[in-house]
């Protein structure tokens, strides 16, 4: 008898051990939330484009007074507005879809990378016989995009020979061209905010539109964002200039290396992935009860901020010592981790990334 309850108690541990196992709740599937994707164009987009409009306009305003004081230093009181707004700029890059892309205003305002080296040989080609028709009204619509944005500025305000022929040219065409391109930036990301405001958001904040037609298509386009910023870092921003070794390692190839905002701009685009991650993605990850999987996410977003702390500024000076070159690597390492991280996410949420331009380039 006492052998038969030790039986019976035995069995009722085992029933009970694996009935816990079956009902206790396995964590759900993470979904992307409407709520989180108003946080995100609350909080992220339009704060990024408003900052990049108000940046554009204080560049504007300081270069409207180039012409009265023509000068080096005239030129030198530019570089801080310029930077100031290619900071913005790169800030915005977490979301480079939607308005930025019609009518190219995405090249319009950065044209980058740029293979052919277009943007100077066009403004070398500008500055020899200057075209005054770009000056009036509306000039830089129809212009090539390698001479409307920040790249065009970025070689006259910070590059000395052009520097130098700037503050030499007699006719003023070259001072009044910087007035012209820094008019046009304020209109093209004036364009974009009331985009965003009228058109995009709306759509993005409710499904059921020509753009989004169900939930998936808005999750899509927030990663599909994210993902193609990282490609671009990848890709373009560090192994590009990396090449395979410092010997080889070509500092030129940096993103805006003329004015050393190497490092600048890549803080920026950090700090905008770190911002939409932790307004989107978190969220989700946390409330599906995967707490682990975003620490993980949060470590590594944590080690690329203090690896980019860590390298000297200008990168392009320093790019080819071994020491440098290492920690650039690592640098594109841990982006490279990053992105394998969220790509297996991705399903999860059910986003599509689609084609990626950067992708095996």
């Amino acid at each position: 008898m006492p052998r038969v309850n030790i039986y019976s108690r035995l069995i009722q541990v085992i029933i009970t051990v694996s009935l816990s196992l079956t009902v206790s709740p396995s964590h759900a599937k993470p979904q992307v939330k409407s709520e989180h994707i108003g946080a995100w164009l609350n909080h992220y987009v339009m704060p990024s484009y408003g900052a990049l409009h108000e940046a554009n306009l204080n560049l504007q305003r300081q270069a409207s007074l180039l012409c009265s004081e023509l000068s080096l230093e005239a030129l030198d009181d530019m570089q801080p507005y310029l930077t100031q707004a290619m900071e913005a700029y790169a800030y915005s890059q977490a979301v480079d879809g939607g308005p930025m892309h019609e009518q190219m205003r995405n090249f319009q305002l950065y044209f980058w990378p740029d293979r052919n080296n277009s943007v100077s040989r066009q403004l070398e080609k500008l500055l020899t016989k200057p075209d005054f028709s770009m000056l009036q009204g509306n000039g830089l619509v129809n212009a090539s995009v390698a001479l409307t944005g920040y790249p065009a500025l970025e070689r006259l305000i910070f590059q000395p020979n052009y520097r130098h022929q700037v503050v030499e040219n007699e006719k003023d065409f070259i001072c009044s061209y910087i007035i012209a391109v820094s008019d046009h930036l304020v209109r093209l990301t004036g364009e974009i905010n009331s985009a965003w405001q009228t058109s995009w958001y709306p759509q993005l904040l409710k499904p059921g539109h020509d753009q989004f037609k169900k939930k998936a298509d808005q999750v899509s386009f927030v990663f599909s964002n994210i993902d193609l910023l990282l490609t671009k870092i990848i890709s373009k921003k560090l192994t590009k200039p990396l090449a395979s070794s410092a010997q080889r390692a070509k500092s030129r190839s940096l993103e805006s290396w003329r004015s050393g905002n190497s490092l600048t701009m890549l803080k920026a685009n950090a700090l905008a992935l770190s911002e939409s991650l932790n307004l989107v993605l978190k969220p989700s990850l946390v409330e599906a009860g995967e707490d682990l999987e975003w620490q993980y996410i949060s470590h590594e977003l944590r080690a690329i901020d203090q690896q980019l702390e860590q390298l000297p500024r200008p990168l392009v000076n320093y790019l080819n010592q071994p020491q440098f070159w290492q920690a650039t690597q690592n640098l594109n390492a841990q982006f490279i981790q990053l992105q394998k991280r969220l790509r297996k996410i991705y399903p999860r949420l059910n986003v599509r990334l689609g084609f990626n331009a950067y992708d095996g380039d």
